[in-house]
């Protein structure tokens, strides 16, 4: 069990340094403290990074910090790696960074903090506060932007990757936010086995929450998707929306990847929450956050 956490834990995002930040904003820990069991901890500044000698984007995080670190005059850095014989035959290799090397053989310190994929970076100030934290790749831009912000003692830049909670909703054609206080996007499609089992559920919840206004995104079979929720009972308050399947753009501007997807958004235009699957427990459709 323990080994097939590890393996799971340490799943690499090959994320291009080109492109915006996809990965996972850990906003539920900024503000937190970091604790380590180890024997340093964060005198000054420090920029935490999670990493694997065998993952590609932690070798690209390593050489966009060293870039960094030179910019800002040497801010300080620390890897934490399984290995840290490994890390600096394999990782630190010609590289120019100067980081402290803190070895996680057993990943007890990540587990504590939950990370499910690395590379991950900290940004933790001189009381061990965490000012940022994100799994997943940052490009020079986005780690260059936060990185002097976070040298200058005022990290305030928050990142998030598209469609994810605490980002901007892209608009939507014939959608708009302020007309509902909460609005439920339902990413499906009609030939998907998980998609019919959550249907019942969809159409409870608004039976549940009359004044949630619901758009089923549909990237094919639009009319056969019509029927199927007409002949699971569908209200007023569900309308289904065409996303072509040649181009699916409203799932690209959400980084849908699977379905069924749901996403709430307020009146504000602010993603809210995100459930992808059927969940279980306080991350099921039925425990949606809607005051």
């Amino acid at each position: 069990m323990r080994a097939i956490a590890l393996i799971c834990l340490f799943v690499c995002l090959l994320v291009s340094s080109a492109q915006a930040f996809a990965g996972i904003t850990r906003g539920d820990l900024h503000g937190s403290s970091f604790k380590q069991d180890m024997s340093t901890s964060a005198v000054q500044p420090t920029i935490y990074l999670f990493v694997r000698p065998d993952c590609s984007s932690c070798a690209l995080q390593i050489s966009h910090l060293a870039v960094i670190q030179k910019q800002l005059g040497g801010i300080r850095v620390s890897l934490i790696v399984p290995d840290e014989a490994v890390a600096r035959r394999t990782l630190l290799a010609g590289s120019s960074i100067t980081a402290e090397v803190q070895e996680d053989r057993d990943a007890k310190i990540a587990v504590q903090y939950g990370l499910k994929s690395i590379p991950a970076i900290v940004f933790v100030d001189s009381g061990s506060v965490i000012r940022g934290f994100y799994e997943g790749l940052l490009s020079l831009e986005e780690l260059e932007k936060l990185a002097s912000e976070f040298s200058q003692g005022d990290l305030k830049t928050v990142l998030y990757a598209k469609g994810a909670p605490g980002a901007r909703a892209t608009p939507i054609e014939g959608v708009a936010w302020i007309d509902s206080r909460y609005t439920l996007l339902v990413f499906h499609q009609f030939d998907c086995e998980f998609c019919r089992q959550e249907l019942p559920k969809v159409i409870q919840l608004s039976y549940d929450k009359p004044s949630l206004r619901m758009f089923v995104i549909a990237p094919s079979n639009i009319s056969e998707t019509q029927s199927q929720f007409k002949s699971a009972g569908a209200k007023n308050n569900i309308d289904i929306l065409s996303d072509e399947l040649s181009n699916r753009k409203i799932y690209n501007e959400y980084n849908v990847k699977a379905t069924p997807t749901f996403i709430l958004i307020n009146e504000l235009g602010e993603i809210t929450w995100r459930l992808t699957g059927s969940g279980t427990g306080n991350t099921s459709l039925q425990k949606i956050p809607i005051r």
